[in-house]
């Protein structure tokens, strides 16, 4: 008997669904609901602290850190004025956390150019440490994050369109049609393009999906964050140049609107500017440099915007 209430009961939900699919699309509504602000830290000092720093890597090739940084030293690297040289730096860990994906040259010492950067690939589970893209050439590879579990995206830095997904059984797809990445979560990716703003996922073949594009009014698009489901990008952008005034609007997905936030009080001072935005904590998070306060260099806040939106989740449970 509670087995045959449970179907009468998702036999109702699915006519009711049925339902809606067929009655006409609303209207965005023009005026969408307005978020919540929530102050994070009123003296926000964003510090970056790398993983690789904590781990042991193995040798490289026979040669262990000292003889890397003594042969980079003989050569010509100086770390204080450059050209750098890096045993392992900037890392960024896979989603489940086995790889980490890094920057190092020390496969590039014997090379005729001391401009080459490359992306090893640290496997936390086996030890094994090898690489993904090899500057040894000059070329100058760097880490946009993962995509998933098994492909991290990756750009060579000195090409105009170098962005490419690399796979952690060493495939390596490039990305032919995009030009700027501005920021990456997940397999989303937002491209600007001047004016013209797209949102992009990506196969980990390197196939692109268009999600959405929009226009904006403005000189340049800043900072950007994407919620992880796609719905929602935040962004800022500076109206003009001759101001250092920068507004901040919520693009929804869904629906194509677009929402201009209006900034928090600050705790104190005035004329803040939101110089950068990302998603966490089922929201935005938006760090704002305010200038005019006791302290001459200003300071900065950080600020969490969160709307209901964010929260729709269906669930059904028997």
């Amino acid at each position: 008997m509670k087995k045959f209430a449970c179907l009468l009961v998702l036999l109702s939900l699915l006519t009711a669904c049925a339902a809606q699919e067929q009655e006409p699309a609303l209207e965005p509504e023009p005026n969408p609901p307005a978020g919540e602000w929530k102050l994070l830290d009123e003296n926000y000092m964003p510090i970056y602290e790398d993983p690789c720093d904590t781990i042991e890597f193995p040798d490289y090739d026979g040669m262990s850190r000292e003889n890397f940084e003594a042969k980079a030293l003989e050569q010509g690297y100086n770390s204080d004025i450059g050209p750098f040289a890096a045993w392992a730096t900037s890392g960024i860990y896979s989603p489940s956390g086995r790889y980490l994906a890094y920057h190092s040259n020390k496969d590039c010492l014997n090379a005729s150019s001391k401009d080459g950067f490359s992306v090893f690939l640290f496997d936390t589970e086996t030890g094994e440490d090898r690489v993904l893209l090899s500057g040894s050439d000059g070329s100058y590879y760097i880490i946009y994050g993962w995509l998933d579990n098994e492909t991290v995206l990756c750009q060579e830095a000195n090409q105009e369109y170098g962005y490419m997904v690399c796979g952690v059984d060493g495939s390596i797809a490039k990305l032919d049609g995009v030009s700027e990445i501005l920021h990456q979560n997940g397999d989303y990716i937002f491209e600007n393009k001047g004016q013209n703003l797209k949102l992009l996922q990506i196969e980990s073949d390197g196939g692109i999906t268009e999600i959405a594009q929009t226009q904006v009014d403005g000189e340049q698009v800043m900072s950007c964050g994407i919620s992880p489901d796609g719905k929602f990008v935040c962004f800022t952008v500076r109206p003009n140049w001759d101001s250092p005034d920068r507004e901040i609007v919520l693009w929804n997905i869904v629906d194509g609107t677009k929402q201009m936030l209006t900034p928090p009080e600050m705790t104190q001072g005035e004329n803040a500017a939101a110089i950068s935005v990302k998603w966490q904590y089922n929201g935005f998070v938006i760090d704002f440099n305010i200038a005019d306060t006791s302290d001459e260099n200003g300071h900065n806040e950080l600020w969490h915007y969160q709307n209901s939106n964010f929260n729709v989740i269906c669930a059904l449970e028997f």
